[in-house]
This record gives structure tokens, sequence and C-alpha cells, in this order.
């Protein structure tokens, strides 16, 4: 019997698949991530030396990363329930939800930050480093939005680039058990891989090397 105030936890499914690519079904932000995977196979010792898991990052995200000359709008939010820690690469982002939290309890954070231009070269680096660290580490799955404004390196143009709409992600339903309102296993695996199988393209293009 659950107590007054207790619920189950948020669950997480996973399923691994050819070259190492480890899918991850999570049904909150509050639901276990990969690290979690990463930490049970390696305390259970089944595989030497220890596993390690990395971000697939999406070709896409790369290839806008690469095509920022100069950053000049950066906008980032993330749900009530996300720990500030998570951002540990990206100490701006960090901070600012800690200092929002602090103030305001658990709320929402919407953070903005707009760069001239011309005249603030090294903040428009410095934020696209940060960026950098997010969009290559599995912050970027804690995130609600993530955008960005900048001209581009070849010509100068402005452009926009939404990382999230770009993610190798893919929403989706899945059958819930009546009693307990978690959900089926087998409808989970089926989602899973109907994703895996509609995101094929892009999971093997983010495995190819970069030059």
């Amino acid at each position: 019997m659950l107590g007054d105030g207790e619920n189950l936890a948020d669950p997480t499914f996973y399923s691994v698949f050819d070259r190492g690519v480890l899918a991850v079904m999570r049904t909150s932000t509050l639901a276990p991530g990969p690290a979690s995977f990463r930490d049970y196979v390696n305390y259970l010792e089944v595989l030497k030396p220890p596993i390690g898991i990395v971000p697939l990052v999406d070709g896409n995200a790369v290839r806008a990363l690469s095509q920022v000359g100069t950053l000049t709008k950066l906008t980032v939010a993330v749900g009530p329930d996300v720990n500030p820690d998570t951002f540990s690469s990206s100490q701006m982002i960090a901070d600012a939800i800690r200092s929002a939290r602090q103030s305001l309890g658990g709320v929402a954070v919407e953070l903005t930050v707009k760069i001239a231009a011309k005249g603030q070269a090294a903040a428009a680096e410095e934020a696209h480093r940060q960026l950098s660290n997010i969009v290559t580490s599995s912050a970027l799955a804690f995130t609600e939005k993530a955008q960005i404004s900048y001209r581009r390196l070849e010509d100068g143009r402005a452009d926009t680039h939404d990382f999230l709409q770009e993610a190798i992600t893919k929403s989706a339903a899945v059958e819930l058990d009546a009693q307990t309102r978690q959900p089926i296993e087998s409808s989970v695996s089926e989602a899973i891989a109907a994703a895996y199988d509609s995101l094929y393209e892009d999971i093997q293009s983010a495995l190819r090397p970069t030059s």
C-alpha cells in the first residue's frame, strides 16, 4: 500500500539496437534517464570494462552549430521539475535556473539571451560554446525549448534553428494498464521499435563519423 503523498515511480523503458544504439522511452522528465541504465549495468558488472553512454547527436544540430557565424539570440526553457545540475556543462543556464528557483520555488524557467550582431563577439562566442555543450549532451532531452537566431558564417544572413524539432526524438502514445495506470510493456516495445524505424536514417547519419 502506498502512503499519503506517495506514488509509483515514473518508469523508463530501454531497448538496445544494432551498433550499440540505446533507445530510451521516458514517461516524464522525472523518470530515470540514460545515465541510470549505465549505472545499473556497471553496478551489476555484467560487462567488462564498464560501459559508457554518449548522446547520439543529430547531424542537423551539428550542422546548425557549425553554420553559426554570430549568435544573436538564444532561448532555453525547462519544466518545473528539472534539476539545475542537469545543465552543469552550461553554467549560464544552470545559474539562471537556480536563481529563479531560490526566489520563486519550483517554477518553469525560460531564459532568452539577446546579443548584438556587432560589438559583442566575446559574448556571442561564449553563448555559442555553452549552447554547444547543451546540444551535444543529454541535457538537451530535459529542455522544453532550445532555439537560436544567428548570422550565418557563410554569407552573414540571418537564420534560425529549433533544436528540439530537429532532434532524434519522437513522442509516442502507449497503452496503460487499467489498474496501475502504468504503460503496458508490449505496447512500449512496439512504440520504441516503430520510433526507431521512423528515425532510422537520422540515427544512421548521426552514427557516421564527421570529418
